[in-house]
This record gives C-alpha cells, sequence and structure tokens, in this order.
C-alpha cells in the first residue's frame, strides 16, 4: 500500500532559488540543477515519496512586508496586501512545477490558501481529500508557504517550515511514515556567528546554539535560519529527524537523498 511507503520532505528555500535581494528574481539555473537531483532520485528510488516545497524568497515577501500581511487586516489596504502576496507566492509556485514537469516528472500544485482557514494563526479546518489523492496517485506534490484567510485577524502567513510541520503531523496520523525532512538554503547549515558550521543540533543543545545563531542577509518575514531550527525541533519529539544543507553545493542534495556524505546540519 502506498500509505506504507515514507515520505521525504524537501524544502527548496527561498534564499536558494530566488535573489532575496531583488524583486520577484527566480534563479532559474540553480532551480533546475536542484530538481534534475531530485528526479534522479527519484528514478532510482521507489521506496519514498517526496513531497516538495520551497519558500518564498522575493516574491511574496516583499509585499508580506509592505501591507504586514501577517499581522492580519490591520490597515486599509490589509486585502489587497493579502491578494497580492498570496498571487506572489503561486507565481513562484507555478515556476517551481514547471521545472519538474520538464523533467518528465507528474507535479502538481497544491495550494493551502484553497483549503485551509485558521483561527489566531492555528488549524480551525483542512480539507485533505485532495492532498490525498494527490499521494494515492504517486504525483509529486509541490506546496509552499501561503497566505491564509484567519477567522479573527482576518489573514495570516503560514511558512513552509509550518506546513511541513503541520503534514508531517497529519500524514503520520493517516498511517503515512515519515522518513525526514531536507530543508534546502544558501548556507551551508546552521552556522554560529564566526560561521562555522554546526553538524547536529539537538532539543539538548539547543537552547545555548541560538544565542550564537549567524544571522543571513536579505528579507525574511517568517523568521529565517532560526524559524526552520525550532520547526524542525518541534517535530524531533514525535522522532522526525530534519537536515538543513547547502543547495549551491552541486550533489549536496542529490548525496543526502541516497545516504551519502553531505555538508549540512541534522537536526534530531
Amino acid at each position: 500500500m502506498l500509505s506504507l511507503k515514507q515520505i521525504i520532505f524537501i524544502k527548496l528555500g527561498g534564499s536558494v532559488i530566488t535573489d532575496k535581494k531583488k524583486n520577484s528574481i527566480c534563479k532559474e539555473k540553480i532551480l533546475t540543477r536542484l530538481v534534475k537531483e531530485i528526479c534522479l532520485v527519484k528514478q532510482l528510488d521507489q521506496k519514498n515519496i517526496y513531497l516538495i516545497g520551497h519558500g518564498s524568497g522575493s516574491f511574496a515577501h516583499y509585499p508580506a512586508v509592505k501591507y504586514s500581511v501577517i499581522s492580519g487586516f490591520k490597515k486599509n489596504q490589509s486585502r489587497m496586501g493579502m491578494a497580492i502576496t498570496q498571487d506572489k507566492a503561486a507565481e513562484l509556485n507555478r515556476l517551481v512545477v514547471k521545472s519538474f514537469l520538464a523533467e518528465n516528472i507528474p507535479a502538481v500544485s497544491y495550494a493551502f490558501c484553497n483549503n485551509l482557514v485558521t483561527n489566531k494563526s492555528k488549524k480551525a479546518s483542512w480539507q485533505n481529500k485532495v492532498l490525498l489523492e494527490y499521494l494515492k496517485k504517486d504525483l509529486t506534490v509541490v506546496t509552499y508557504g501561503d497566505v491564509l484567510a484567519d477567522q479573527t485577524q482576518g489573514c495570516t502567513i503560514w511558512s513552509t517550515e509550518i506546513i511541513f510541520n503541520f503534514l508531517a503531523r497529519e500524514l503520520m496520523r493517516k498511517k503515512f511514515k515519515i522518513n525526514k525532512i531536507i530543508h534546502v538554503t544558501q548556507e551551508l547549515g546552521f552556522l554560529d556567528k564566526q560561521g562555522k558550521l554546526i553538524e547536529q543540533v539537538s532539543l539538548k543543545s539547543w537552547p545555548k546554539l541560538k544565542a550564537n545563531l549567524f544571522t543571513t542577509s536579505g528579507i525574511d518575514t517568517t523568521g529565517g535560519m532560526a524559524h526552520k531550527l525550532e520547526q524542525s525541533l518541534q517535530l524531533t519529539k514525535v522522532g522526525i529527524e530534519s537536515v538543513i544543507l547547502s543547495g549551491l553545493k552541486k550533489n549536496n542534495l542529490f548525496n543526502c537523498l541516497i545516504g551519502k556524505n553531505y555538508v549540512g546540519t541534522k537536526i534530531f
């Protein structure tokens, strides 16, 4: 049965597939290479399902900041800001989906804005039938951080990290097994303030390491590296490990997926 297969979540970070310092610029060569690495592994691996997510990078983060979308309807232009931000996130999603289609992978877009409603940024309702059918039909789901309708504050933003955290737990309840979650970024992994790679992070070591976290450049409305680590550490409580690695290093993602040596940070 499909539910007996394991799912590997892969997030293509906005920092690596877009230029976060320039509005709506996709790094198409890097995106294409990363997609090719995933597709090559998919051809070799019949044991895992690959669920893809991506950040919004310079596409949705600019209007999200301009209109303070994460705070809800607090300004005259909040509704327009919600719509513009949602549109920009979807624009990048189409580019990612097309990259998979170009490799003859049946990729489909899955937008949480169309099936999930929140209340004070927490799930209020979710229609999961479409996602489950996609997985059952062995389609490659490509989702992303999105702007959601919120019953209390008007709207909110769920980052891809929050979505992965949510999906992992929900799919586990449906008897799917989660192999791991991989975050592909522009950094080697978790770097301290001296630029040194920290190869392992655990719940025990995180409080001390957090104070020494290197801050990356570029606009980010959802928390950056600290957000990735904290969401990943939450999942360790239910037995799911995560990896943060650089997508700028050729075949680094490929090596991680096939069990070879890679450069990155393991969260367990």
